[in-house]
C-alpha cells in the first residue's frame, strides 16, 4: 500500500469515527411531549412563548388564543412537574386583554407580569399581573400625561 492509499484509508477512516459519533450523540437526544394543547373551549392554543420555572417549582406560560371564554382571546396557564395543566386564567378580549404573545416572568413580590397583543380598552392590548392564587381581576385604567391614549393594567389578587 503506497502513501496516497493509506492517506485515502485515513481519510475514510476518519470520516467514518466522526458519522458514529454524530449518530451515537443523536441517539442520546430524544423529545417527549408533555402537553398537547386541545382546541375544545376549555383549553388554550398556540403556546407562542417559552415557559418559565418560578419559585414554586412550577411552569407558567401563555396561549395566543383559546381558553374558556367565548372570546378566545388566549389564557395564562400552569404546569405541573408532572406535567398537569390547570388554566388560571382566560382573556376575554376587550376589559381585559387578548392575544398574550410573550412569556410572563415573575417578579420578586411573587407575582407574574406580561402583556397581550389585544384587548383590553382601547383594544390595543395591557399589562398584567397575576398572583399565585388569585383568579379574579380588577381593571384599572391608566392615563399617561405624555400621551392621552390609556393603558389598561389588570390585577388577580388572592381571595
Amino acid at each position: 500500500m503506497d502513501n496516497r492509499q493509506r492517506a485515502h484509508l485515513r481519510i475514510l477512516l476518519a470520516t467514518a469515527i466522526v458519522w458514529l459519533v454524530a449518530s451515537a450523540a443523536r441517539a442520546q437526544v430524544a423529545e417527549t411531549i408533555l402537553h398537547r394543547f386541545v382546541n375544545d373551549g376549555t383549553d388554550g392554543k398556540f403556546p407562542y412563548a417559552s415557559l418559565i420555572q418560578a419559585t414554586d417549582g412550577n411552569f407558567y406560560g401563555t396561549t395566543y388564543a383559546g381558553g374558556s371564554s367565548a372570546s378566545n382571546a388566549g389564557t395564562v396557564f400552569q404546569m405541573t412537574p408532572d406535567n398537569t395543566v390547570t388554566i388560571l386564567y382566560a382573556f376575554a378580549d376587550a376589559p381585559d386583554g387578548a392575544s398574550p404573545y410573550a412569556a410572563v416572568i415573575q417578579a420578586t413580590d411573587g407575582n407574574f407580569y406580561g402583556t397581550t397583543f389585544g384587548g383590553g380598552s382601547p383594544r390595543a392590548g395591557v399589562v398584567y399581573e397575576l398572583s399565585l392564587g388569585g383568579l379574579a381581576p380588577t381593571t384599572t385604567t391608566v392615563a399617561s400625561s405624555s400621551n392621552p391614549s390609556t393603558v389598561s393594567v389588570w390585577r388577580s389578587r388572592r381571595r
